[in-house]
């Protein structure tokens, strides 16, 4: 299902929340439980939650950019012109079926990520819709690679941080976005690190507290400096696993 119109119903302050997935063939590993299916099963879980919750689902707008040999944005909304349809209320998305393939384009996936956050929170300003900075959460088990499967150097590498810290500073047009960049499997923190203002390996975590974590983040955020935003995201991350590993010590 597709919102009726550009904006949907009403005039809800908005979140916007952009995920940046990576779809590359790493993801198809291991055999037996490959990533790619355990995501896929906590999306439908999330987006199902979170469209039964009253103080998200008329709110909260997503967008889901993935990569592997090409950077992919999935039209979940039918609006052309408004951000080339891809945001849409949580309540209206029906769940994706990613599939697992190619290489790691990760770095033009997250300056499009990033775009798309930026044109979004524009386009709600200029309709006169309350919004909330809008979030990019990158979600890797790898290292960007080039076109051709070779790793980006690391000029290259700063390079695109550079060009990502300019974009998501805030502006008169625009409010700016907070940016996170989520390390699973045999993510590259050191790369991660240099790409966004928050990295964190979440790899004990499992896709679906990753993606509660990030809906946790857009319903809580404040309009503090940016700095004191990533700092509750990972206070919130760090309860969330000291809890986690209570619950596993007495069962």
């Amino acid at each position: 299902m597709s919102i009726a119109g550009p904006f949907g119903r009403g005039y809800a302050e908005r979140i916007p929340l952009v995920l940046a997935l990576d779809t590359s063939e790493s993801m198809g590993h291991p055999a037996d439980s490959p990533r790619i299916a355990e995501l896929n099963a906590a999306l439908r879980d999330w987006i199902t939650d979170a469209a039964a919750d009253p103080a998200l689902r008329e709110r909260l707008e997503i967008a889901i950019v993935t990569f592997d040999s090409e950077v992919w944005v999935l039209q979940l909304a039918e609006a052309p012109g408004l951000s080339g349809g891809a945001f849409a209320l949580v309540e209206t998305i029906t769940p994706p079926q990613l599939c697992a393939s190619g290489l790691t384009l990760m770095l033009p996936a997250l300056e499009m990520a990033v775009r798309l956050a930026t044109e979004r929170s524009q386009e709600l300003k200029a309709a006169n819709i309350p919004s909330r900075r809008p979030l990019v959460w990158l979600v890797t088990d790898g290292a960007p690679s080039d076109a051709n499967g070779q790793p980006v150097p690391d000029v290259e590498v700063a390079a695109a941080a550079a060009r990502l810290r300019d974009a998501i500073q805030p502006t008169p047009e625009s409010p700016g976005c907070l940016c996170y960049a989520i390390g699973v499997a045999g993510a590259d923190m050191r790369i991660l690190n240099m790409l966004a203002p928050a990295a964190m390996s979440l790899g004990d975590f499992g896709y679906r507290r990753i993606l509660r974590l990030a809906t946790e983040s857009a319903s809580r955020q404040q309009a503090g400096p940016p700095d004191d935003e990533y700092a509750r995201t990972e206070t919130i991350a760090d309860r969330q696993r000291r809890l986690r590993e209570l619950q596993d010590e007495f069962g």
